[in-house]
């Protein structure tokens, strides 16, 4: 059995979401969903979104491949891959 959770955009814009600290690995996911649903993960900036998930740029985008790969997010209807890494 399966269950939807239906999430108000408010949410992450609530001063408990806003506050600065260290983002836990489901709060990165559900950050990354709203990503994916409201913005768009071709114009992620890995060091925005690290100093947002308090994490390292590496870390960020390790987390961000992994999980666009487990769940197959779509812009268009076509898969989104994280660009090659700049050396």
């Amino acid at each position: 059995m399966s269950y939807k959770l239906r999430l108000p955009l408010e949410f992450f814009k609530s001063p408990e979401w806003l506050q600065t600290r260290k983002f836990s690995t489901p709060e990165a996911y559900l950050d990354l969903l709203r990503i994916e649903r409201f913005e768009s993960l071709c114009d992620i900036d890995f060091t925005e979104l690290s100093d947002r998930w308090g994490w390292s740029i590496e870390h960020t985008k390790i987390f961000v491949k992994r999980n666009i790969i487990k769940t197959k997010l779509q812009i268009g209807g076509k898969e989104w891959r994280v660009p090659p890494r700049e050396d």
